[in-house]
């Protein structure tokens, strides 16, 4: 009688299934959203003003070279 009492005081745990007979619930697939970081819109933006800069440059020195060969011409210096 005491190994009974033994046993009821400490149950045996009972494991979980391997499988179960239900069927598995599919989720929908998770879909990627288009993201715009702000380090690419920042680099957009400082490419156009690189851009702008340099066309200033360009015409900046465009005008110098007009302006020594209007003062070359001219005698002018």
């Amino acid at each position: 009688m005491l190994v009974e009492e033994e046993k009821q005081r400490n149950p045996i745990a009972q494991g979980l299934p391997w499988t179960t007979d239900e069927p598995e619930l599919r989720k929908e697939n998770t879909r990627p959203i288009d993201l715009q970081l702000h380090s690419d819109v920042r680099a957009l933006e400082r490419a156009e003003f690189d851009y702008q800069v340099a066309e200033k440059m360009n015409l900046i020195e465009q005008f110098k070279i007009e302006r020594e060969r209007f003062q070359k011409v001219n005698g002018t210096e």
